[in-house]
């Protein structure tokens, strides 16, 4: 068996990386696990920024929108409101008086 070049495991990372961002993603526009799937997009953004020398610009974007949709949490019309419910925080405003 002949020793892995430094090429090949770079294409079997990027494959790795390419078919996880693909679930991801799919995970997001069916709305399944949405807090756990938001940071884990953010911590691959960040070791792909770190590590692979990715283009900071978009990469920064998407580590943020993973952050936003782990705090938002799921949509209205996501598998996990239907699952688990979903959670609405009400807002009232104050008197005056």
């Amino acid at each position: 068996m002949a020793a892995w070049t430094a090429l090949q495991a770079a294409t079997v990372l990027q494959n790795i990386t390419a078919v996880g961002e693909l679930l991801l993603g799919l995970l997001l526009i069916i709305g399944l696990w949405t807090p756990i799937v938001g940071i884990v997009i953010c911590l691959l953004e960040i070791t792909l920024v770190v590590m692979a020398g990715r283009a900071m610009e978009s990469s920064v974007m998407q580590a943020a929108l993973g952050v936003s949709l782990a705090l938002l949490g799921p949509g209205a019309w996501s598998i996990d409101a239907r699952l688990f419910g979903r959670k609405r925080v009400e807002i009232t405003r104050l008197n005056d008086n």
